[in-house]
């Protein structure tokens, strides 16, 4: 079984894990919860895999589906799982929501998932160029608008990192080296979703590069440290 495979395989079990979990755990009123806990279907997701990136892009196949926000209650429960039971991972429901690069978007993100843990992330050098980088950015959205892909392009950025969890909105004015980070897999998302435009709409190869080439040199060191100190 290789890699892609076991990915789409537990991608397809997620959403049924998360109505599993949601039915045998009690619904909590918002009055009784300690200040800071979340408890939206992005929570539940979480809680059901230990791939971070796994639970964002499940989200995002999924949230279209849903009226409101997708934070659980009494009103919104059997919404939910009602989504939850019939909603299906499929290729087709994964290129709808991320556009036809949709498998390099889901293994981003995947991968983003793995790297940026706890333990890893002040291993990771700061990524270079994040206020530099807004003019390939901007080039892409360019790109995404003119062929009718925004959604998809905002979507995939999401997959790489929800900006719900993210501590401000305004990530290339947060002068914090994780904000950077964030900014910097999102841009490559950015970039990997409009993949088949590079060269057309002005979208140049030069644009995609510059959206991730930051993050690239920022595993490679960090692999070689990880190689350097295992010596």
């Amino acid at each position: 079984m290789n890699s892609d495979t076991a990915i789409a395989e537990r991608l397809q079990l997620l959403p049924a894990r998360a109505a599993t979990f949601l039915r045998r755990t009690p619904v909590p009123e918002r009055p009784t919860l300690p200040a800071g806990v979340r408890t939206s279907l992005l929570d539940i997701l979480l809680q059901c895999t230990a791939s971070r990136g796994e639970a964002f892009v499940v989200h995002q196949l999924i949230a279209p589906a849903l009226a409101e926000d997708g934070e659980i209650n009494a009103d919104t429960i059997d919404e939910i799982l009602s989504v939850l039971d019939s909603f299906v991972v499929t290729e087709a429901a994964c290129e709808v929501a991320f556009g036809p690069n949709w498998q390099a978007v889901v293994a981003h993100a995947v991968i983003v998932g793995e790297v940026l843990q706890e333990d890893r992330v002040a291993q990771l050098p700061t990524p270079i160029g994040v206020h530099r980088r807004l003019g390939a950015w901007l080039r892409a959205r360019e790109a995404a608008c003119e062929t009718g892909r925004v959604d998809q392009w905002y979507r995939a950025q999401a997959a790489a990192w929800e900006r719900s969890y993210l501590e401000t909105r305004t990530l290339r004015t947060d002068e914090t080296p994780f904000a950077d980070i964030v900014a910097t897999v999102r841009d490559v998302a950015a970039a990997l979703c409009m993949r088949d435009l590079v060269g057309t709409h002005g979208f140049t190869q030069q644009h995609f590069d510059t959206l991730v080439a930051p993050w690239q040199h920022m595993t490679r060191e960090a692999d070689l440290a990880q190689q350097l100190q295992a010596v």
